[in-house]
């Protein structure tokens, strides 16, 4: 297993540092549980800090095209079956924003546009949303992800300016 990472900074994260490793589940599911999202358009799935998936929501699936095994050390950062840069290019799973949230390479990602091709050969373009879960040590001990297909976006963009909403 690979050593874990550490940011600097971290205690200022938007997600609050563990007061003590033996809270880790229970912190990672209150934070899992705060994230305020439209399930039926936001798919959410979260990795430990070795990138092993151990939650994903049915709206996840749904986007991946595929149900993941989840604590499948096998399978690791996501679970698309393949994934590429918006240019077109192939993105390893390793190579992913997910990786780089959990290997420290960068603090979190924004609005980050992935393109997933799912099993059956689809394809579905999806903004991306990481935040690292952090212990009291300012130790990556996970992330979370929530992501949304453009297409859902847009439809409801165009709902709201079909109904006069701003």
């Amino acid at each position: 297993m690979r050593p874990s990472h550490r940011i600097q900074g971290a205690r200022e994260s938007a997600v609050p540092p563990l007061p003590h490793p033996q809270g880790l589940r229970e912190h990672h599911d209150e934070v899992r549980n705060k994230v305020q999202f439209d399930p039926e358009l936001v798919g959410v799935y979260s990795c430990d800090a070795a990138g092993v998936i151990d939650y994903c929501s049915d709206r996840a699936v749904e986007l991946w095209g595929r149900r993941p095994d989840i604590g499948d050390t096998d399978e690791r950062f996501c679970g698309a079956h393949k994934l590429y840069r918006p240019d077109g290019s192939y993105m390893p799973h390793a190579k992913c924003p997910m990786a780089d949230v959990l290997n420290g390479t960068v603090s979190g990602v924004h609005d980050a546009e992935i393109h997933i091709e799912r099993p059956d050969g689809s394809r579905v373009i999806v903004i991306v949303n990481i935040a690292p879960l952090i212990d009291g040590d300012g130790v990556i001990v996970g992330a979370v992800n929530s992501f949304y297909d453009i297409a859902d976006r847009r439809q409801v963009t165009g709902l709201h300016k079909t109904n006069g909403a701003t």
